[in-house]
């Protein structure tokens, strides 16, 4: 927008610098170009096209007007006229090499602009600035940041304009704290400037982007007053149902180990880990108890991914580790390509598959009940899965609605846990209080048919799962969040022993670092 000001400035003093004559069209011209009457001017100026054919003022004069009507086309063969005809037309080459970048034919703007380079052509520093955004264009980066640093070292009006493409170059290198520097200082210096005003719609959008690197943990309670999922009729277990307290305590660091292009490569490591206030829960027969259900997770993730402007296609490879009562209980290993596109504006599509090797150790069995499960019982498995999902932000992008569709096939070494599935979810996180607290409201339904007459009970298993959960999220600081958590879980299934519901509160702070 600066660089049109000035060309525009530069016209109005090629035209009064054109000599005049009385009732000359091309002075009438020049005068109706003045008050901005277009279409007058360019009719007079082809008047006096017709007298004088190879006249190369009259023919910037065209070129200048048809610019500003949008005539593109137009501009550019006028403006190549006057340099056929005076190659040291250096204000048409500008013109030419500028309306040919518009047009994304930055090679040949910059082929146009090079004689007037070598020449040092007056205004030096806007040569060397629009020579900064044509190297741009054909992705030369560092070249075309030292184009604007000289341009503004050249011309010092050109200041804030050659910084705000600095900031954006430092955007496409993804050099991100520097971008966030710079269109601060561009702020500083005049708030009140259209430069100023991009640089804060930078800013908000380089607050949005994923971070280059994070690192979150959380600590709190949380209350379950079903803790072994004792059935909905006791006398089926030998237990009753028992409610406690546990310490609940989850990590994650994130990092893009990669990046080059449109490729990239993120790294994780995350757990969590949950402790009972009780051990060894007693059952009805006197002196007998069972184990706790601490439990402990490790998660180790490669994903590498191609981004585009529309869509982002990854691949993730992900290990998993569980304990309970610090015995080795289950290892998973997870291999999920999926493709996330944008279907119109704030809405996304996705579509995923995923496969899941399940490894659960029967030496855990052994150790806490004393004996081996049934091989029926062996829940060592591979899952297929396929999903496709939908997302919508709003409120600015601080809200969102996502909805997911699953289907999943489970075949285990044991014919108990043989099962197709089919899951249904959905989420929703409104911002309230200006952004300080959040919403959160997530909902699932998990239907599973299970291939096989269950050995124990001789028939088929047939399960429905429903979840609902809201979450408040206070936002203390910015690195800082209180959450207020509620989970109500019901699993509805044709074998009572495995029909069950559960209520689970939490309470918890959550401490957040990250850069870019």
């Amino acid at each position: 927008m600066g660089l049109r000001l000035l060309f525009l400035m530069l016209a109005a003093a090629v035209v009064c610098c054109v000599p005049a004559f009385a009732g000359d069209a091309l002075e009438r011209g020049i005068a109706e170009f003045r008050e901005d009457r277009l279409e007058e001017a360019l009719a007079l100026f082809e008047e006096a096209l017709k007298e004088r054919p190879d006249d190369p003022n009259v023919l910037l004069n065209i070129g200048m007007v048809q610019r500003e009507l949008q005539n593109q086309d137009a501009a550019i063969a006028a403006f190549e006229r006057v340099l056929a005809i005076r190659p040291e037309a250096d204000t048409a080459r500008r013109y030419l090499a500028d309306m040919l970048l518009s047009k994304g034919k930055a090679s040949e703007a910059q082929a146009v602009l090079q004689p007037a380079l070598q020449r040092r052509a007056q205004p030096y520093g806007e040569f060397v600035f629009l020579n900064g955004l044509i190297l741009a264009k054909l992705g030369k980066t560092d070249e075309a940041m030292t184009a604007f640093i000289d341009a503004k070292a050249l011309d010092s009006r050109l200041g804030q304009q050659a910084d705000f493409q600095i900031a954006t170059l430092q955007v496409a290198k993804k050099d991100y704290s520097a971008a966030q520097k710079s269109f601060r200082g561009l702020i500083t210096q005049d708030p009140n400037s259209h430069w100023a005003l991009f640089s804060e719609d930078y800013l908000q959008a380089l607050e949005k982007m994923p971070p280059k690197w994070r690192l979150i943990f959380g600590t709190g309670l949380q209350y379950d007053d079903n803790v072994f999922a004792i059935p909905d009729n006791p006398a089926l277990v030998d237990t009753d149902r028992k409610a406690d307290w546990k310490s609940v305590s989850y990590w994650l660091g994130e990092a893009t180990v990669f990046e080059s292009g449109p490729f990239n490569l993120k790294a994780s490591y995350g757990g969590n880990y949950s402790r009972y206030f009780h051990k060894n829960y007693e059952k009805r027969e006197p002196g007998q108890t069972i184990f706790s259900l601490d439990t402990i997770n490790h998660t180790v993730s490669l994903m590498p991914s191609y981004n585009t402007q529309s869509s982002v296609s990854s691949l993730l490879f992900s290990y998993a580790y569980w304990s309970v009562d610090y015995t080795t209980y289950q290892q998973t290993l997870t291999v999920s390509p999926s493709h996330t596109f944008v279907l119109a504006d704030n809405h996304l599509g996705q579509v995923m598959l995923r496969y899941r090797k399940t490894d659960s150790t029967f030496d855990w069995s052994v150790k806490k009940f004393g004996r081996s499960p049934d091989p029926s019982e062996d829940r060592d498995s591979n899952n297929y899965a396929a999903g496709l999902g939908y997302f919508f932000t709003f409120l600015d992008g601080n809200a969102l609605l996502s909805v997911r569709a699953e289907f999943d096939k489970n075949d285990a070494d044991g014919r108990n846990w043989d099962y197709t599935g089919y899951k249904a979810s959905a989420g929703l996180l409104i911002p309230i209080v200006k952004n300080a607290v959040k919403f959160n409201l997530y909902g699932e339904y998990y239907y599973q048919q299970y291939d096989h007459d269950n050995t124990m009970y001789g028939i088929k298993r047939r399960d429905e799962t429903w979840l609902i959960q809201p979450t408040l999220t206070f936002e203390l600081s910015k690195n800082v969040d209180f959450n207020i958590g509620y989970a109500y879980i019901s699993e509805h299934s044709n074998i009572a022993v495995y029909k069950y519901n559960k209520n689970l509160f939490t309470f918890g702070l959550e401490f957040k670092l990250s850069g870019r």
